[in-house]
């Protein structure tokens, strides 16, 4: 018989419903598919076997479903939910609450306050609801939510999906294929080893592919992205994005705004989109491209490696080819084009462009009538260079550098 004191509650092996009323009651519900109700005070509830339906109501209760598939509810108070083995149904209620899912396809609910929730083995869906949540998925494909607050998600082993919802969210996929949505605000998102799909959404968000073929999408804000290893594609939306692709074949896309993309180690291929971006390849074979902008300046840096560098067709660009076989080529803009060390193409196409000679290079298409210049550099030598259009050279079109402020135009007009 159930008082307001301090109970020790035992059911019986049929359905039973036992009522604790207040006091700090332990409940017991054994074999039958039980509902067992703590109410006021902090109450133990332990379902036992079968389909077991359990509340905690206020204070701090500790709830064990047993084997079954059970629903358990904290109630407010700080609670403690175990799901033990079956297919469970968890919800925290308010205060700041423990969920263990168990074994077993488990739906656990934080609901207000900063939770802890773990899922453990099996597909588990966790929501943290309001609060500074953690997360923690365990073995199983599980789908994660952190809801509002400052939240930590954890998909550990199992391809997951974690969704961070609003505040500044900490999501790590973990092991497996995983898919990773930050959300509004500023998050950070880690994809761990697996074929990874991060999202940052709104705000300035920092996005880490590490192991694996992953992709990464900044969406709008000022966002830092970085592939890790593994062949890695990397889009950074809009805003004044940093994406670096380092080892492996990249491709990195900076889309709108003024973006700094780096290829780091690989054949990348790196596109600047609109803006005025900064390009550099790294090692490797890597293809640059300018973007299609309209106004302001990109800056094409190829690296080592034998690149390919094409120019925004309607913004100025400044293209450094460095150590390597290169092939540069302008736009429609006043373009300066560098070769570097190596055998260089050079193509400017329209406007006035800037051809600095410091290698073996060959220009296809010096305009005198653009206002086209030639540099050497002060290491370069006139043999060096193949110059196929055989165009009279006019005064200060032709620039030979002989070191740091020592360099001079030609004052007369000649003929290479």
């Amino acid at each position: 018989m159930a008082t307001n004191n301090n109970d020790f509650l035992i059911g019986t092996n049929s359905a039973d419903f036992i009522n604790a009323l207040a006091g700090n009651d332990t409940v017991i519900g054994l074999r039958g598919n039980d509902t067992l109700r703590g109410n006021a005070g902090n109450d133990t509830l332990f379902g036992n076997e079968n389909r077991d339906n359990l509340f905690g109501g206020t204070g701090n209760d500790s709830l064990d479903g047993g084997s079954g598939s059970d629903t358990l509810r904290g109630g407010a108070g700080k609670d403690t939910l175990v799901g033990s083995i079956g297919n469970d149904n968890l919800s925290g209620g308010n205060g700041r609450d423990t969920l263990n899912g168990g074994n077993g396809r488990d739906t656990l609910a934080g609901n207000a306050g900063n939770d802890n929730l773990f899922g453990n083995a099996g597909n588990d869906s966790l929501l943290g609801g309001n609060g500074n949540d953690n997360l923690s998925g365990g073995n199983g494909r599980d789908t994660l939510r952190g809801g509002a607050g400052q939240d930590t998600l954890s998909g550990n082993a199992g391809n997951d999906n974690l969704f961070g919802d609003a505040g500044n969210d900490s999501l790590l996929g973990g092991n497996g294929n995983d898919n990773l949505s930050g959300g509004n605000s500023r998050d950070t998102l880690r994809g761990g080893k697996g074929r990874d799909t991060l999202s940052g959404n709104a705000g300035n968000d920092n996005l880490f592919g590490n192991a694996g073929n992953d992709s990464l999408l900044g969406g709008n804000g000022n966002d830092n992205l970085s592939g890790g290893n593994g062949r890695d594609t990397l889009r950074g939306g809009a805003g004044q994005d940093t994406l670096s692709g380092n080892a492996g074949n990249d491709k990195l896309f900076g889309d709108a705004g003024n973006d700094n993309l780096s290829g780091g180690n690989g054949n990348d291929t790196l596109d600047g989109g609109l803006g005025n971006d900064s390009l550099l390849g790294g090692a490797g074979d890597d293809n640059l491209f300018g973007g299609g902008g309209s106004e302001g300046i990109d800056t094409l840096r190829g690296g080592a490696g034998n690149d390919t560098l094409t120019g925004s067709t309607f913004q100025s660009n400044i293209m450094f080819g460095g150590a390597g076989n290169d092939s540069l080529r302008g736009g429609l803009s006043e373009d300066t084009l560098s070769g570097g060390a190596g055998n260089d193409i050079l193509s400017g196409g329209r406007g006035a462009d800037l051809f600095i000679v410091e290698g073996f290079d060959t220009i296809t298409d010096f305009q005198f009538f653009q206002g086209d210049k030639l540099s050497f550099g002060f290491s370069a030598k006139i043999e060096d260079l193949t110059y196929q259009n055989n165009q009279l050279f006019f005064q200060n079109q032709l620039i030979v550098q002989f070191g740091a402020g020592n360099d001079f135009a030609i004052e007369r007009d000649i003929v290479l």
